[in-house]
């Protein structure tokens, strides 16, 4: 998957997979002039063993992160039809709408903000995700 300067890349974990997600790397460098930068960069294995993905992370000089973890604003490997895993979500509507409570608007301002949010944020995580009813 690849948005703006972000990507990642997914496959059977194999030592040779690695190598040549490198070597694509390192063409991508030489053909482009830029560089990636390896200490931004993580690695992380799905059902492998947590020494072999530190290993092949301190190969190749990157870090390493778990699962869930959130990749464009959504969360990625959290178990979503759970409600508490859309807390983050109702979290950062409902203190995006409180702050307009200071702020001195219309009812028609208000309103129109209101559908802004509710219009974005929540159906864009809804539209990937099955979320449970009681989060309505």
């Amino acid at each position: 998957m690849f948005y703006a300067d972000d990507a990642v890349f997914m496959s059977q974990w194999s030592d040779s997979n690695i190598d040549t997600i490198v070597h694509v790397l390192e063409c991508f460098y030489r053909v482009s002039g830029m560089r990636i930068n390896m200490r931004k960069s993580k690695l992380m294995g799905i059902f492998v063993e947590k020494n072999r993905v530190d290993f092949a992370a301190c190969k190749i000089g990157c870090l390493t992160f778990e699962s869930p973890f959130s990749y464009l604003g959504s969360k990625v490997g959290a178990l979503m039809s759970r409600i508490h895993s859309w807390n983050e979500i109702v979290d950062r509507v409902i203190a995006r709408i409180s702050k307009w409570k200071m702020k001195t608007l219309s009812i028609g301002g208000r309103l129109t903000l209101l559908k802004s949010v509710l219009g974005s944020m929540p159906v864009y995580h809804m539209s990937i995700f099955k979320f449970p009813m009681k989060v309505c």
